[in-house]
């Protein structure tokens, strides 16, 4: 892309998605550019890619790994802090040597501000709990989704270091959501 400039083009999930700022942060921190093809959905970005209409994607492992395991995509490095224990032999960002480009695909369970604090514990136990069952990992693990829980202050620690990772990358790029 650096030699290259303008002359490739990747898809994503959407303007403004974490499919999009993934790629938005890799061309920030290596200085490269690459045109932005949104579609609106992992299928229709991934079907960009097999048809050659772009020549990448940063897409969720549930989306992208039936390709990649049919040998019809090829991945090159997984966006995570340490290896997938679905492409164990894919590197990650870092290892393939773009260092401080992590993009991690979360959900989280949210409540109103106003929430009694002891209302907030319980739910976060109980998911916890939910979280830790067998039954509930295998079923997540099928989709290609790791189980993390974890307390109140690691997940606002979290979004925190998202946001400050995310928001430079936001008002460089312009992005903005539809």
């Amino acid at each position: 892309m650096r030699s290259k400039p303008g002359q490739f083009n990747f898809s994503s999930t959407g303007i403004g998605s974490l499919s999009q700022l993934g790629v938005e942060l890799l061309k920030v921190k290596t200085d490269t550019f690459a045109v932005h093809i949104p579609y609106v959905s992992s299928p229709l970005a991934i079907m960009a890619v097999l048809q050659g209409d772009v020549q990448f994607a940063c897409v969720p492992a549930v989306a992208v790994l039936p390709q990649v395991k049919a040998g019809k995509m090829r991945a090159l490095a997984v966006s995570t802090a340490k290896r997938s224990q679905f492409l164990p032999d894919v590197p990650t960002m870092k290892e393939a040597g773009f260092t401080g480009i992590e993009n991690v695909a979360w959900m989280a369970v949210m409540a109103p501000a106003s929430t009694p604090s002891d209302i907030v514990q319980r739910v976060n136990q109980e998911i916890n709990a939910i979280l830790a069952m067998p039954d509930v990992k295998e079923k997540l693990y099928g989709q290609y989704m790791e189980p993390i829980g974890g307390s109140e202050s690691e997940l606002k620690s979290f979004m925190l270091q998202e946001l400050r990772v995310m928001s430079p990358v936001i008002k460089r790029t312009g992005v903005t959501i539809d």
